[in-house]
Order: C-alpha cells, then structure tokens, then sequence
C-alpha cells in the first residue's frame, strides 16, 4: 500500500451507513479528531522542520489519542468490512476501541489482550484478560491483528495457532514498527492477500488494512 493521496470520499463514521448490519449509527471519535487537525490533506511524512512548533504538538497530539483510542485510526469503510466478517476473535485489543465501533456497526467481536501495557487512558469494550493461546478456540472466527507489537512474537505465535481461513490485518509492514519478519514470512506462506484498504495515517506512519485468506 503506497497510496499517497488521502481519500476525498472517506465516509463520515458519525453518519448512519447502508451497509450496516442494524443501521444504527457509529459515533468514531478517534476519526473525528484526526480530522479536525488535518482536514483533507493527507500528512504524508513528518515535518522537515523537526524544531517547529506544530511538529511537536502533532507529535504529542498522536501519542495523546493513542493512548486514549488505538495505534490505528478506522474509518466507515474498514469498520464496515469487518461488520461483513464477523465473527471475529481480534487478539492484543488494547482499549477495545475497535471493537467498540465494529459491535456498534452490527459485528460479533471477541477482543482479548494479556493486560502487559497499563498506559492505555480510555477504556470502550470489555477486553477479554487472556493471551494469544485464546485464538485456538476460535477457529469459526475471522483473526483480526490491529499493530501487534513490534518485535514481539506475539502476532506470529497467534497465527501459528490460528485455524481459521481469514485474517484481517492493520499496522505496518515488513520493515516497519509491527510484530516481526517471521510474522509477515508465515503470514505470505500459508494466505494470499486478497484485498487492501488505505486507513488515515499519522505523518510518518504507513500503515493499512490488509484481508488475508488461507491458501
């Protein structure tokens, strides 16, 4: 995914969307106030002013709503897409902010996170305590990883361990600050990559939605 140029007709998620399931509307936060900060003009990279004020303050700004959201930022359609494959098992859920809108949209999430990270400031679904172990359950379900941690075996050992046909995937790739090579080395040895959606992006981060399906 090396799109560039920020989407002009992004769904507003705050709108009730066709697609869902019980057409109830989703109110996203989070989307919201990336919005309000950079409006239509996608920040590719960094500023090259690294002493400017307004890089620091984005800086701080990002770091602020993560803690209080998610490392990614959903939008209408990527929540929308997971609606249309629950159920899902997402593993490393953090605040539950995912899956806070996805239920909201219509969708079946079970989210589970082993509770290592206490620095998260909100709290929007009852995060299951539990480990990647949890995912051998849920073989009937869609895998859904959203910025494994980086340089942890922790995505790579849920999806050793996972059964099921479909992973949703949602942070950098190869090379970047998510899971690791073995993850993304197992990953493009037993699925194909079936499609791609662009998700806004901090200046600086490249991250997307990927759907992977078994081979």
């Amino acid at each position: 995914m090396n799109d560039n140029t920020f989407p002009r007709n992004w769904k507003n998620p705050t709108k009730e969307s066709e697609d869902s399931k019980n057409g109830s509307e989703v109110m996203n936060e989070y989307f919201e106030q990336f919005m309000s900060e950079f409006g239509e003009e996608y920040p590719d990279t960094f500023s090259s002013n690294f002493d400017s004020e307004n890089y620091r303050r984005r800086f701080m700004l990002r770091d602020e709503l993560i803690m209080k959201y998610a490392f990614a930022i959903p939008t209408d359609e990527v929540i929308q897409k997971l609606v249309e494959m629950s159920p899902i098992i997402e593993i490393g859920a953090g605040t539950g902010y995912w899956a806070k809108l996805i239920t909201e949209a219509g969708g079946d999430v079970i989210a589970v996170d082993n509770g290592e990270r206490d620095d998260w400031t909100g709290k929007w679904f009852e995060v299951r305590d539990g480990t990647y172990e949890e995912v051998s359950n849920h073989p009937d379900r869609t895998l859904f990883l959203c910025w494994p941690p980086y340089e942890s075996d922790m995505a790579f050992e849920t999806l050793k361990l996972y059964k099921g046909k479909t992973v949703v995937y949602v942070g950098e790739g190869h090379g970047g600050c998510c899971a690791t090579d073995e993850f993304f080395d197992y990953l493009e040895e037993n699925f194909v990559e079936q499609k791609g959606i662009t998700i806004p992006r901090w200046p600086g981060i490249h991250d997307y939605m990927e759907i992977w399906t078994r081979k």
